[in-house]
């Protein structure tokens, strides 16, 4: 096994119960993603938890590496990865929606286009995120124009 992702975790408290259940059965590397919301005053988590005590909380329990996924689109990630990379050296995971969902009659759509969401993505990688990818509302196709965007030269060239 490479590793040990937990992610889509609403509330500090249980991203930290997942990170020692982890620790109490292996020593693999650990990344940990909650989903926050952006409120007037900044970004929490659903259950109110800041970026910094975030950073902090799961690092010093042991956390390899940390960020979010779901709820927020990738606009609003890219204003999260800003705050969250002057908090840690730690490696950064940044997977957003395809946007916001819009509700009606049968499943949720998303509005956001594959080449936006994957020019998104570039500028993530660039403000500071080590690793990306997409969560809610993203298909095969946003994954590959990503790909794309972020390795224009074919990976056997390289």
């Amino acid at each position: 096994m490479d590793l040990f992702l937990i992610e889509t975790m609403v509330d500090l408290r249980e991203a930290m119960e997942a990170l020692h259940a982890v620790r109490d059965v292996s020593s693999c590397p650990v990344i940990v993603c909650l989903t926050f919301e952006r409120k007037p005053r900044g970004f929490f988590t659903l259950f109110g938890d800041t970026p910094q005590k975030v950073v902090d909380s799961l690092l010093s329990a042991g956390a390899d590496g940390l960020g979010a996924n779901c709820t927020l689109g990738s606009d609003e990630m890219i204003e999260l990865v800003h705050i969250f990379r002057p908090l840690t050296e730690a490696p950064l995971l940044f997977q957003p929606n395809a946007g916001q969902p819009v509700i009606g009659e049968g499943p949720p759509t998303y509005r956001q286009q594959p080449a936006e969401f994957a020019e998104d993505l570039k500028v993530l990688a660039q403000a500071g995120a080590n690793a990306v990818g997409g969560c809610c509302g993203t298909t095969p196709e946003f994954i590959r124009q990503a790909h794309d965007r972020l390795f224009p030269v074919p990976l056997f060239l390289q």
